[in-house]
Formats: structure tokens, C-alpha cells, sequence
């Protein structure tokens, strides 16, 4: 009874560890801007029911695993974790694989430095000792393995109202061609600018959400703020109006 008793205290811990065990060092800016395709960029164990087996207990491993240089390309790949047993010890490794139409996805050779990359979610069952045991390959960088008790829970954040402004879906491929958008908000102009159109408007449309006033359609004003090099995207016609649709 009293191993049972220490087992569950063990894992109803954040991190279902030992007191004594310090957490696992979360990857630096760095490491994230250059890490490898495959590296775990952020992640997170949190402890979780391990169904009707009493003896079986679960965690959910959640994070982001480096795909691909920006956005666009990580739409390109698939990317979980690959469980196996090494030595009686339990192995979770990151891997990432192309999508059957990966050949679909044309984008702009744009390396963003705050991509941290793909999301995953995966489930990871077993014993208390197995679990215990259990390490984590290619955290932060390319052959660094931590052990999964030493992994942070996810901590739920109640985020304020004025998030939700923040929130606003961003889904404009990562193409660079600076451009300004200014709309007229009561009785001030709100003037901001973005990596490309499409960034602007968004960026415009969360400034009205901050000053509560409704963006129409037909009032936004862009124009590009410099002339592109040959380097950057060729030129589009710069209209006044925000457009239904961005590529």
C-alpha cells in the first residue's frame, strides 16, 4: 500500500518526478532559430490518466519539432514521436517525413527565424518505471537526450481579453515585400507595416481590434514601402483596397 501511495504522489508531481531531480534546461532562442530539421524545439510532459489498467499510467508529450525553414515549407511535412525499447529503457525520437503531395507546396526560399516548426501531440503509456526511465531524443539540439521525468508539465495560461486581438489568424506565406497599410479609426489614421501585403492588413486589422472599432473591407490603403531588389518577391500591383483574398 505504501508503494502504491508513493506512486501516485510520484506522479501527480508537475513533472512527475523527484523533488530532488531538476527539470530538463528548454532550448534557447538559438537553439530554436538553427536548430536541424527533426530537433525538438519546445516540449512538454504532462502526466495524464492512463486508462482502466490501474498499473498503467499516461503522459502527453505536446510541443514543436523543426520543419522545414518557415511556415509555408513546414505545411510540407508530417512530424511526430517514434516510440522504441533500447536496452529495457523506453525511447521517444522526433521524426519528420514529407507529405504525399509535399511536391504541391511552392514557397519562398524565406528562412524565418521565430518558426519554431511543426506541432505534435503524442500520448505516451506505461508503468511507473517505465515512465520513469523513459528519455526523449534530439531536445533543443540534434543528439541530446533527456530524461522524460525531467520535462516540465504544460501549464495552462489564461490569456487577457486584449490577447484576442493578438490572435488574429496569421496565415500569409513568408514572402518578403514590404508594405504599409493605413486605415482612418474614428477620428485618427492607424498607419502600420509588414513583411509583405498580406502582413500589413493583418497587422492593421489587429490594431482596429485594439482600438475596438471594426476594419471595413473597403477603407484599408497599402502601398509598398520600398522598391523589392531582384532578390525579393517581383513586383504585384499595389491596390488601395483590402483585398477578399492574399496568396
Amino acid at each position: 500500500m505504501k508503494k502504491l501511495l508513493a506512486t501516485l504522489a510520484l506522479l501527480s508531481s508537475p513533472a512527475f518526478s523527484q523533488y530532488d531531480r531538476p527539470s530538463v534546461d528548454q532550448p534557447s532562442a538559438d537553439d530554436i532559430a538553427y536548430a536541424e530539421n527533426g530537433v525538438i524545439t519546445q516540449i512538454t510532459a504532462t502526466p495524464t490518466n492512463g486508462g482502466f489498467n490501474p498499473t498503467i499510467h499516461g503522459v502527453l508529450l505536446e510541443g514543436t519539432i523543426k520543419a522545414g525553414g518557415n511556415s509555408c515549407e513546414g505545411s510540407r511535412y508530417k512530424v511526430g514521436i517514434a516510440e522504441s525499447i533500447v536496452k529495457g529503457r523506453l525511447v521517444l525520437t522526433p521524426y519528420v517525413r514529407e507529405k504525399d503531395n509535399a511536391g504541391d507546396f511552392a514557397c519562398i526560399a524565406l528562412y524565418d527565424l521565430n518558426y519554431k516548426g511543426v506541432e505534435f501531440s503524442y500520448p505516451v503509456r506505461g508503468t511507473a518505471k517505465a515512465l520513469n526511465k523513459a528519455v526523449v531524443e534530439d531536445v533543443g539540439v540534434m543528439g541530446r537526450t533527456v530524461k522524460l521525468s525531467t520535462i516540465p508539465a504544460k501549464v495552462p495560461v489564461e490569456k487577457p481579453v486584449a490577447d484576442a486581438c493578438d490572435s488574429i489568424s496569421d496565415n500569409c506565406i513568408k514572402i518578403l515585400d514590404k508594405h504599409s497599410c493605413s486605415a482612418v479609426a474614428g477620428a485618427r489614421l492607424i498607419a502600420v507595416e509588414g513583411n509583405n501585403k498580406c502582413e500589413a492588413l493583418i497587422n492593421l486589422s489587429k490594431a482596429f481590434c485594439k482600438a475596438k472599432v471594426e476594419l471595413k473591407s473597403d477603407e484599408a490603403k497599402c502601398e509598398r514601402s520600398s522598391t523589392p531588389t531582384s532578390e525579393e518577391n517581383p513586383a504585384t500591383t499595389t491596390t488601395n483596397s483590402l483585398q477578399t483574398s492574399e496568396s
